[in-house]
């Protein structure tokens, strides 16, 4: 379930980005797409079904019938879904776990880092580990770097930690993947 709201969020917010052409070929998509705008221009903000109704001039009843209809899940499901995302982006440009939190709208650091678990599957450690993994793995395959640089260049604070982490996650040794 978490991994096909995952894939609908990230299509609601590629729709949203792209704005009208999208929305001229579904009718339906063309009434929520300002609220999925407004959403994806406000997630750092406290965002609630009370606020959002206001911004459009309409109930709390009508916007969320609205939305579930068009786009098949809740409004607020759609906001938390969407503050994760963002906070995945965060993480990936190496932003701390904290204020990748608070810049995707997440009151406190705990409902950040349940909530993330939650709908990814990952704790957030797991998630950073997997992004320096994956950089180790495109540096082993494209440079001739060594180990201890790589692991130190993808943030591990040691070749040993490194090669242990790499092995628990792909199954190889460094050396053994390059």
């Amino acid at each position: 379930v978490a991994e096909v709201i995952n894939f609908l969020v990230e299509c609601f917010s590629h729709f949203a980005k792209a704005g009208k052409p999208q929305a001229r070929t579904n009718p339906g998509l063309e009434k929520v797409t300002p609220i999925l705008e407004y959403i994806q221009d406000h997630l750092d903000e406290p965002l609630t079904t009370a606020s959002i109704a206001e911004a459009f001039y309409m109930s709390k009843h009508y916007l969320c019938h609205l939305f579930k209809e068009h786009t098949g899940f809740s409004l607020i499901d759609y906001v938390i879904n969407c503050r994760v995302l963002k906070a995945r982006g965060l993480l990936r440009q190496g932003m701390r776990v904290q204020e990748a939190g608070e810049r995707s709208g997440f009151q406190s650091n705990e409902h950040f880092i349940r909530t993330f678990k939650k709908l990814t599957g990952f704790t957030i450690f797991q998630y950073i580990n997997m992004l320096k993994i994956q950089k180790a793995c495109e540096l082993l395959h494209n440079t001739q770097k060594s180990i201890t640089d790589i692991a130190m260049e993808c943030g591990f604070n040691s070749a040993m930690y490194f090669g242990r982490t790499f092995k628990a996650t792909l199954g190889l040794t460094p050396t053994e993947y390059r």
